[in-house]
């Protein structure tokens, strides 16, 4: 990841599921956000969240959206996170 922009932060989303969406809604409203990623592994995800909102990029993987961002946001299920040791 990149050092903020001087014109905002841009932000990645990466689980495009019920949280993703609160996530992605809040973020268009606040101030310094200037752009938004959605990272999800299922398209049909993908694709409904971006047409239902103004994003700069969607990407299957979080590997190739950490080129264009500043921050990433975690919004799968716990299930799906690195387990604790």
């Amino acid at each position: 990841m990149q050092a903020p922009t001087p014109d905002g932060l841009r932000v990645a989303i990466v689980g495009c599921g019920y949280w993703g969406s609160k996530h992605v809604r809040v973020l268009h409203a606040a101030d310094g956000v200037v752009g938004l990623v959605l990272v999800d592994s299922r398209e049909d995800r993908l694709r409904s969240l971006a047409r239902s909102n103004n994003v700069s990029g969607c990407h299957g993987a979080v590997g190739p959206a950490l080129d264009h961002v500043d921050a990433v946001i975690v919004a799968t299920p716990p299930s799906t996170h690195v387990p604790r040791r």
